[in-house]
């Protein structure tokens, strides 16, 4: 009997610094002979509108936002782990990253999460809060924060 492989979900956003997570996870996959799922999140509030014209917009934003991430993030970084050898699986949703991403490994049964970290200084990350922190108090997996 044949198990499945192991998942390492990878947050992508197309960034510099997410191209450095997605190569510490394709090293990480080849090593661990796991596969990776492509995660990218767009931040997106849960507010409704009111009235139908808000509504149209907001519909709009949304689909030209995914055809965006598909288009420009995760086609691209998919390419990338296709050439390294490594099955992969992509998932867009919307929603709080931090938040998102926890659930999506959950849902996935990831071993992991690699994620890139986002350049704040101290005082911004103390006042803002960051990506990084907030994915670490969320995710019920290890996660491997890439600078």
């Amino acid at each position: 009997m044949t198990s499945a492989k192991d998942v390492i979900l990878v947050a992508v956003d197309g960034s510099d610094c997410s191209q450095r997570a997605l190569a510490q996870a394709i090293d990480m996959a080849k090593a661990l002979d796991a596969s990776l799922l492509l995660a990218h999140v767009v931040d997106w509030s849960d507010y409704s509108f009111i009235n139908a014209i808000e509504i149209e917009e907001r519909t709009k934003m949304r689909k030209a936002e995914e055809k965006r991430a598909r288009e420009d993030i995760l086609g691209p970084m998919s390419a990338q782990v296709e050439a390294a050898g490594i099955d992969a699986a992509q998932d867009l949703r919307f929603g709080h990253p931090p938040r998102t991403l926890a659930k999506m490994a959950e849902e996935a049964g990831a071993k992991m999460i690699i994620a890139g970290t986002r350049g704040r200084s101290d005082v911004k990350s103390l006042v803002l809060g960051s990506f990084g922190h907030g994915l670490l108090q969320l995710a019920k997996r290890p996660v491997l924060l890439v600078p």
